[in-house]
């Protein structure tokens, strides 16, 4: 004998954007050899938070459903059930509130548990079969780039994430544009050195809050391209929560850039960055559509994408390079996570890809500062 809960989405997308109620359906089974006296078929959903910041630890129940199967005259106390399978479909609406699963987090766990069991008369062993769920949130991806600009002591900055997206263990790639405000022509050589540390930042509502600094990365002597332009390459923790917001916590991440001047002065900014679990990042990517074999949609630039000058030469990738230097990462947890990226070279491969892929494209009109340091032309795009 046997009993079983079969889920059919044991994984819960939960997406604000979307009208339609979010169910969890399943079947309950109970396979018997033999004749089987029973008292109930129950089955129970239960949610469960335990939160622990610093000497404090919080538990609540936030869900709670059940469902009572087998059903016999009120006369009776049990019922046999005969030889063979049996099956009991159950389905449920789930609130778009809901905190989403976190597990093996130093601030706590969220759960979401089935149990299902058939309780027997006397002293005979009760069934008992467990089944977890994970629910997860669909983040809202903004349609371009995260891109900050700003102006600091004659220089004019400007920062592009490559993808609105993250998932963990990525690279994360950044395009950086330095350029003096009078005569943007002009090489910026008062940058000593650029810091980058990434920033995980949970706040358990509704006021405590806390700052977690994943990654520190230093590069000396950071040299600009003839365009004033550089690329900070730094990998994502594997051990990173994901971006939530709901009315339990809030988790947000970010990169915070600090560039040392010649003179000692240190310009600080601030680019937010979204991580989302692993497998909702590729079809966040494509935009929700989903392509055989894993493949992209030929894309064809805009004739105003079209008429832009390269913003790479193909031929020669290496002046986007950081110099090497001794790069040092401060991880959480992991000890194996030290280190894990490559801060002296770009892979011209992976650059490539990223090139061509529509969902990298930073913003279609650049700054005007940007745009002064483009070479202009007017030749015909060619497709």
């Amino acid at each position: 004998m046997s009993l079983e809960i079969r889920i059919s989405n044991p994984t819960i997308v939960l997406d604000d954007d979307v009208d339609t109620p979010t169910t969890l359906s399943g079947v309950v089974e109970l396979e018997l050899k033999e004749p089987m006296r029973l008292k109930a078929i129950k089955l129970t959903l239960v949610g469960r938070t335990k939160l622990q910041w610093r000497e404090n630890v919080v538990k609540r129940t936030i869900l709670t459903r059940g469902w009572s199967f087998l059903e016999h005259d009120h006369h009776k106390k049990s019922t046999i059930l005969p030889a063979g399978n049996h099956s009991w479909p159950f389905e449920t609406t789930l609130p778009d509130n809901l905190p989403e699963t976190i597990q093996g987090s130093s601030y706590g766990d969220i759960g979401y548990t089935l149990k299902a069991e058939g309780v027997r008369p006397f002293v005979a062993k009760n069934l008992v079969a467990r089944s977890g769920i994970r629910i997860i949130r669909r983040p809202n991806v903004p349609q371009q780039p995260v891109r900050v600009a700003g102006e600091y002591n004659h220089l004019t900055y400007e920062m592009v994430s490559r993808q609105s997206i993250h998932k963990r263990n990525d690279r994360l790639l950044i395009d950086v544009y330095m350029m003096h405000q009078q005569n943007p022509s002009i090489p910026v050589s008062s940058i000593q050195s650029i810091t980058t540390i990434f920033k995980e930042n949970i706040s358990i509502l509704p006021s405590t809050h806390d700052t977690r600094t994943l990654r520190f990365l230093r590069e000396n002597g950071t040299s600009f391209s003839q365009r004033n332009h550089t690329v900070m390459d730094i990998r994502i923790p594997r051990f990173t929560q994901y971006d939530s917001s709901n009315n339990l916590f809030s988790i947000k991440h970010e990169v915070e850039f600090t560039f040392t001047m010649a003179d000692q002065q240190e310009c600080r900014v601030t680019l937010p960055i979204i991580i989302a679990p692993d497998e909702l990042v590729p079809a966040l990517h494509r935009g929700g559509s989903e392509h055989d074999d894993g493949e992209q949609e030929e894309w064809l630039p805009s004739y105003a994408d079209a008429l832009l000058p390269p913003m790479y030469m193909e031929h020669d990738l290496s002046p986007f390079s950081s110099p090497a230097s001794s790069a040092a990462t401060t991880p959480a947890d992991e000890p194996d996570d030290w280190l894990a990226a490559d801060t002296t070279t770009i892979d011209s491969h992976y650059l490539a890809t990223a090139l061509m892929d529509p969902t990298c494209r930073r913003v279609r009109l650049p700054s005007y500062d940007t745009a002064m340091m483009m070479p202009t032309t007017t030749a015909t795009p060619a497709f």
